[in-house]
C-alpha cells in the first residue's frame, strides 16, 4: 500500500517536476543570468513573506484535516478567515519593511511580490486539501496544469519582450486557473459561522514554530544568493541559482512525493495510538526515501557535465560542472532531515525545538557564505550550503532522540548504502571507457538499482513483483 501510494504522488510530483526542470532549461536559455538573478533573488523574498504570514496555515491544514473531534468545515472555515485577516493586515507589513530595508525592487516588482505572496499562499493551502485525504490524481493534475501554464505563458512574455514582468505575470495566472476549476469543491462548506478561535489558537502555536523553522530554512537555502549578488552581483546570483534550483528540485521533488504519501498515515496511526503501526510506517519511510532518491544523486554526483549540456543554457553550464554534486549532496542531507528526522518533532509537536535547530543553521550559514564567496565565489556558497547541512542534520538526528526516538531499520539502510557505491563504481568506471551519454548512464542508474533491489528484496520486492506478474497472467 505505501508503495503504491508512493508511486502514485512520484507520479503526481513527477509531471510538474519535470514541467519545472524544462522551465529552469528554457529561462537560462532565455535569459542572461542577471535577469536571472533579479528574477530567483525575488522569488526569494516572495517564498519569505509567504513563510512569514501564512505557511502556518499550510502547516496546521495538512496536520489537523484528520484530527479528533475537529470538523473539516470548522478547520477549514478557520483557516480561511485567518488568510484573508493576513491578507490585508501582516502581508503589506512584510512587503513595506523588504521595501525598507533598501533592496533593489522597483515599484512594480513589489506589486507583484505581494500579489505572488497571496496567491501562491493559498495555492499551497488548498493544494494541502488533496494531499490531506489521499487524492494523488487530484494533486497532480492541479500542480501539473500550474506547471504547465507557467511555462508556456512565461516563454510567450519572454517573447514579447516583458522578461522580469512577464513571468511574475505568468506566474499568477499559472496559479489562479486551478485554484478556480477546484475551489467549489474544497471550500464549498465553509462560513463564517464556523469560524473556532480555540482551533486558530492551536493553529497558531502548532504552525507558528514550523513557519519560523521553515522561514530558517529559506534563509539557508537563500542567504547564499543574497550574499552573492550583494558581494559579487545579479550575474553571479543567476548562475548559481538555477544550478542549485535544477540540482535541489530535482531531489526534494522526490524526497517530498514519498512524504506526502506516508506522512498522513503516519499521522493517523500515531493519534490512534497504534505504535507498532507507527513505528512500521516510520521504517518504511526510511527504506523508501533512500530507495529513491539515492539513483538520482548518483546521477548528479557522477555526471553533472552531461546534465549542465543537457539542461543548462551555455552561460551557465560551467557553473552546473563545478557545483552540481556538493548542491546534490547537500539537497540529499537536507531531504533526509526534513522528511525523516523531523518527523520526531512535528508527531510531537515540539516544533519549537525545530525553530532553534533552524535558527542555528541560519546563522552558521551566513557566517560561512561571509567567509568564503570573497574568496571561492559560487563554489564558496555551494560549500557553506553543504557545511550547514551537515551540522544541521547532525544536531536534528541527535535531539529527536531526545524527543521522540525514531526506528533505524540498520540492516536495510546499510544494505542499500552499499549498493549505492557498488553502483556508483561501476558508472564510473563505465563512464570512463565508453563516455557515453546522459540517457544511457540514467538508465544504467535505474537498471542497475532495480536489479539490487530484487537481488535484496528490499521491502519485499520480489514477492509483490510475483504477485503483481500472477494477476497479469
Amino acid at each position: 500500500m505505501i508503495i503504491k501510494k508512493s508511486l502514485a504522488y512520484l507520479l503526481a510530483r513527477g509531471m510538474p517536476g519535470l514541467i519545472n526542470l524544462l522551465t529552469i532549461s528554457a529561462y537560462t536559455r532565455l535569459l542572461s543570468p542577471e535577469i536571472y538573478g533579479q528574477y530567483s533573488f525575488s522569488l526569494a523574498f516572495i517564498a519569505l513573506a509567504v513563510t512569514i504570514c501564512f505557511q502556518w496555515l499550510q502547516f496546521g491544514l495538512l496536520r489537523f484535516y484528520h484530527g479528533k473531534n475537529i470538523e473539516q468545515k470548522v478547520l477549514l472555515s478557520t483557516i480561511l478567515f485567518a488568510f484573508t485577516l493576513l491578507s490585508f493586515t501582516i502581508l503589506p507589513i512584510v512587503i513595506s519593511i523588504i521595501h525598507l530595508i533598501q533592496v533593489d525592487f522597483t515599484f512594480s516588482i513589489l506589486f507583484y511580490i505581494y500579489f505572488l505572496s497571496l496567491i501562491l499562499s493559498f495555492f499551497n493551502i488548498h493544494l494541502q486539501i488533496p494531499v490531506a485525504n489521499g487524492w494523488s490524481l487530484a494533486y497532480g493534475i492541479q500542480s501539473s496544469v500550474k506547471s504547465a501554464l507557467g511555462l508556456v505563458l512565461g516563454i510567450l512574455f519572454i517573447y514579447l519582450g516583458y522578461e522580469l514582468n512577464g513571468l511574475f505575470l505568468a506566474l499568477i495566472i499559472a496559479h489562479l486557473l486551478p485554484i478556480a476549476w477546484s475551489f467549489s469543491q474544497y471550500w464549498k462548506q465553509v462560513s463564517w459561522r464556523f469560524i473556532d478561535k480555540h482551533l486558530l489558537k492551536a493553529l497558531f502555536v502548532y504552525g507558528l514554530p514550523l513557519s519560523g523553522t521553515l522561514m530558517m530554512n529559506l534563509m539557508i537555502n537563500n542567504s547564499d544568493r543574497i550574499m552573492l549578488s550583494w558581494l559579487k552581483g545579479n550575474e553571479y546570483t543567476g548562475l548559481y541559482s538555477a544550478v542549485y534550483d535544477l540540482t535541489n528540485f530535482s531531489l526534494i521533488i522526490i524526497m517530498m512525493a514519498i512524504n506526502l504519501a506516508i506522512y498522513p498515515l503516519i499521522i493517523k496511526a500515531y493519534e490512534n495510538n497504534e505504535q507498532d503501526k507507527t513505528f512500521s510506517l516510520l521504517k518504511q519511510n526510511a527504506i523508501i526515501l533512500m530507495l529513491i532518491s539515492l539513483p538520482l544523486l548518483l546521477v548528479f554526483l557522477f555526471f553533472p557535465h552531461q546534465l549542465s549540456d543537457l539542461l543548462l543554457g551555455q552561460q551557465f553550464r560551467e557553473v552546473g560542472t563545478n557545483i552540481m554534486p556538493i548542491i546534490g549532496v547537500a539537497s540529499f542531507i537536507w531531504g533526509i532531515k526534513a522528511f525523516y528526522f523531523d518527523l520526531s518533532f512535528l508527531l510531537t509537536h515540539k516544533t519549537l525545538s525545530l525553530l532553534i535547530i533552524g535558527i542555528i543553521g541560519m546563522v552558521l550559514n551566513i557566517i560561512l557564505n561571509y567567509l568564503l564567496i570573497p574568496s571561492y565565489g559560487i563554489d564558496g556558497a555551494a560549500y557553506a550550503t553543504l557545511i550547514t547541512t551537515i551540522v544541521v542534520l547532525l544536531i536534528t538526528a541527535i535531539w529527536s532522540q531526545i524527543i521522540f526516538p525514531l526506528p533505524y531499520p540498520i540492516p536495510e539502510l546499510l544494505k542499500i548504502t552499499i549498493m549505492g557505491i557498488i553502483i556508483g563504481l561501476l558508472l564510473w568506471v563505465g563512464n570512463q571507457l565508453f563516455y557515453t551519454n546522459i540517457v544511457i548512464n540514467s538508465l544504467a542508474t535505474l537498471i542497475l538499482f532495480t536489479l539490487g533491489v530484487y537481488l535484496l528484496n528490499l521491502l519485499d520486492f520480489r514477492q509483490h513483483l510475483h504477485h503483481y506478474l500472477k494477476q497479469k497472467k
